[in-house]
């Protein structure tokens, strides 16, 4: 984004943000956005707001200035209470899918905001009750047989539910920046904003679902492969997605507007689809904030530490555990290596050998460590080796009770089974013959082959 583009957006970020902090409290400020902070660029876009005259206490990088809620602006107070009821129903909705302790948790530490967005629903005129009847659509839908498999239609039937949820708050947020003639557009944007990002939910948590044996539509479907439904369902995003820009390029908005919506749209669209690379490098702005800086420090001290604090790495340890112990017990160790040959031993002498017997301890110990995950790592290897020979073992005979053997494949079995058929009639033909030629000595009958070697005719009167 340009620059002013990017103050733009980084008003109505950091804005939604703060405006959460400042009605809910900040420990609500973690459940933030990004959907509801489109639906606050597109209600200040409706209104034709003046930003620059807003708090400059919504754009400052400090991110703990917070201003009063008197002061917000009516598009970042409704993005806000979205952006809560929003949070409240995905809650809500875990719960009845897979009941876990992090989710009870996330219901009671929310509990004080969750109620107060319940009680703020009325000053915008929102049924609350419409939107759980929506849910409870969405949870009965996938305990029913949809009305298709193919992905397109099985995608959309699903997606509609969380787009009547948040066509309906598009709306009414309409309603809430005192432009009820765009009611109709802005419902339009969030029923297909909504089903985009069911579909986008869809498309990444796939492979997951697959494995817990939770919901996704994506495997309704028994004998189509994974990667297909994959890649319809990318199909099915990119029209959406390209639905919505039709949708702002209608709306009376400036021209670099359109196309800053329409190109981040399209690009982290992109980039979330791994089909393009992330190309944003902002310098300025929500990257540089207090909380995400300090993130992101931590992070990276993090990061460094336990990367030399590995005992899997042996050399490495042993040598940050030595400068941590000399930068902690370095007075004890002077005074230890001052001490004469011939003095008596003391605590100081105890706490030199400890320092120098438990890195070494810790390095062989680490090192014999390794050499077991190296050798569970080739038993592994081995075993996995034998288990796809089985494999293979098990689909050939598979193949073959099913009779799924190709033309050539038979020519060659029964090539195979006259060549063993000869050879079989050959061993046998050779096998009755035990003396090489008729005997004629004269003890023997004429003509006739006797045991040269056990009885009958001696070894001298054969021919053998």
């Amino acid at each position: 984004m340009k620059a002013d583009q990017h103050d733009w957006y980084r008003m109505h970020y950091c804005g939604t943000c703060k405006s959460i902090g400042s009605i809910y409290g900040q420990r609500s400020r973690i459940l933030l956005n990004f959907d509801c902070v489109f639906l606050a660029e597109l209600l200040s876009l409706i209104q034709e707001a003046e930003t620059n005259q807003w708090d400059p206490k919504l754009s400052v990088n400090n991110c703990f200035s917070v201003p009063e809620t008197d002061a917000l602006p009516i598009s970042l107070q409704f993005a806000a209470d979205m952006n809560l009821i929003l949070a409240e129903m995905k809650v809500r909705d875990n719960l009845q899918d897979d009941v876990k302790f992090v989710w009870k948790m996330a219901q009671r530490f929310l509990k004080k905001p969750f109620h107060q967005v319940a009680d703020r629903l009325t000053v915008w005129g929102i049924d609350y009750q419409l939107l759980l009847k929506h849910q409870a659509e969405d949870t009965d839908r996938e305990t029913a047989v949809p009305p298709t498999y193919e992905i397109h239609g099985l995608l959309d039937w699903y997606a509609a539910p969380s787009g009547a949820i948040t066509s309906y708050l598009f709306s009414k947020g309409a309603d809430a920046v005192q432009k009820p003639n765009w009611k109709e557009a802005t419902a339009e944007v969030g029923a297909a904003f909504g089903e985009l990002v069911y579909g986008l939910d869809a498309w990444k948590d796939v492979e997951q679902d697959e494995e817990s044996g939770s919901f996704n539509p994506l495997l309704l479907h028994p004998d189509r492969p994974l990667e297909v439904s994959k890649q319809l369902t990318t199909d099915w995003l990119w029209n959406k997605a390209e639905s919505i820009q039709e949708m702002i390029q209608k709306a009376d908005f400036p021209a670099e507007v359109k196309a800053s919506l329409n190109s981040r749209l399209m690009l982290n669209l992109a980039a979330t689809l791994g089909e393009s690379p992330h190309v944003c490098t902002p310098q300025s702005g929500i990257e540089k904030a207090t909380v995400p800086t300090i993130a992101r420090t931590i992070g990276r001290v993090q990061q460094g530490v336990a990367a030399w604090t590995n005992p899997l790495k042996p050399a490495r340890f042993a040598a940050s555990y030595i400068a941590f112990m000399l930068l902690v017990f370095h007075q004890q160790l002077f005074a230890a290596a001052d001490r004469g040959a011939g003095d008596s031993f003391s605590l100081d002498y105890g706490l030199l050998a400890a320092l120098v017997a438990a890195p070494l301890g810790i390095y062989l110990a680490a090192k014999g460590i390794s050499k077991n995950r190296a050798w569970i790592d080739m038993k592994l290897r081995r075993q996995e080796k034998r288990l796809k020979r089985r494999l293979q073992r098990a689909e050939r005979r598979a193949a073959l009770k099913e009779g799924k053997i190709k033309w050539w494949g038979w020519v060659l079995i029964g090539c195979g089974a006259l060549c063993v058929i000869g050879l079989i009639s050959s061993l046998v033909s050779l096998s009755g013959l035990s003396c090489g030629s008729p005997n004629t000595s004269p003890g023997c009958s004429s003509g006739g082959c006797g045991d040269c070697n056990s009885g009958g005719c001696n070894s001298s009167g054969c021919s053998c």
